[in-house]
């Protein structure tokens, strides 16, 4: 028989399931629906031509409405110009969560080999049903605009 605990009632265990302290720590609110909590970046520095996998910590501000939400992760290169992205409904990852919720998702983007080495940024965005981008704040609740800049990664040389 398994028992069910909320969340909140766990929380002083948290760092036990999630390792937030080595991750870069970002606490934007996303349209007072979720707040990005940090994030991590698996492999850094990333080889050119492979896979990079970002793991998105969140945190639920209100009862989601699962159906409402698509993500949007890019890849800026030193001009600011976005390069790579992907963009994905939050339908699974938030369906049947409620407020105070804490979660995880994994996602991944394809480093094309010409893109060479350096410093990338990766940047956040968050949509609703209609396509329109939700407003982003930082902790302190000053609007940012509706893209967050995560952080730096770097590709290094095949």
């Amino acid at each position: 028989m398994a028992l069910l605990t909320p969340l909140k009632s766990i929380e002083p265990a948290l760092h036990m399931f999630f390792d937030w302290p080595s991750s870069p720590k970002v606490n934007y609110n996303l349209g007072n629906q979720f707040q990005l909590v940090s994030y991590q970046v698996v492999t850094n520095p990333q080889p050119s031509g492979h896979t990079l996998s970002i793991i998105l910590y969140w945190q639920l501000l209100a009862d989601a409405k699962y159906e409402e939400y698509t993500i949007l992760i890019e890849i800026l290169n030193s001009q600011g110009s976005s390069i790579i992205q992907t963009k994905h409904p939050a339908k699974q990852l938030f369906r049947w969560r409620h407020k105070g919720d804490v979660i995880s998702s994994e996602r991944s983007l394809d480093i094309n080999p010409e893109l060479g080495s350096g410093p990338f940024t990766l940047r956040i965005s968050l949509f609703d049903r209609s396509n329109k981008p939700v407003s982003i704040y930082t902790p302190d609740e000053k609007l940012l605009g509706t893209q967050a800049i995560l952080g730096d990664f770097y590709v290094s040389p095949q």
